[in-house]
């Protein structure tokens, strides 16, 4: 078993410790990338700047009404306000979860609902929203369900 290597082939070998070289350095890169983004919290200001853009309402020339009603009822919603630091209320959590971010929004489409909610509920619940509130994409969404 002289110059083999130990599973019979030095090209498996020099492959299998490749890998794990490989896998070793993506998980000091990740570790690294978690350490920086948690010092620099720009996990949690990339994480509000993105459902901003979300649910921010359409600017419309009607300056009279509150545009960001949608997205003050959001941070506000019980889901997502635990997820904040506890005794900074100006915080944002740098983690959401899909199905708590899914489950607030529906929760605030549908809040005249109460039990089970359905499609048609949901469906509901968007056309019941303010024109202003409305993003393009769920009305989208809401008219090719309807077909």
């Amino acid at each position: 078993m002289t110059g083999n290597g130990l599973f019979g082939s030095t090209t498996l070998d020099v492959v299998i410790g490749l890998i794990f070289v490989y896998l070793l350095l993506a998980i000091i890169c990740t570790t690294v990338n978690e350490w920086i983004a948690g010092i620099l919290k720009t996990r949690a200001a990339t994480l509000k700047s993105a459902i901003t853009q979300l649910l921010d309402s359409q600017k419309e020339s009607d300056s009279s009404a509150d545009l960001n009603w949608f997205l003050k009822q959001f941070n506000t919603h019980p889901l997502i306000a635990g997820l904040k630091q506890a005794g900074q209320p100006d915080s944002h959590p740098a983690y959401l979860p899909a199905r708590t971010f899914a489950t607030a929004v529906i929760d605030i489409t549908t809040s005249h609902k109460p039990g089970v909610i359905g499609f048609t509920d949901l469906e509901q619940g968007i056309n019941n929203l303010p024109k202003r509130g409305r993003k393009k994409g769920a009305a989208r969404t809401n008219s090719k369900r309807s077909r």
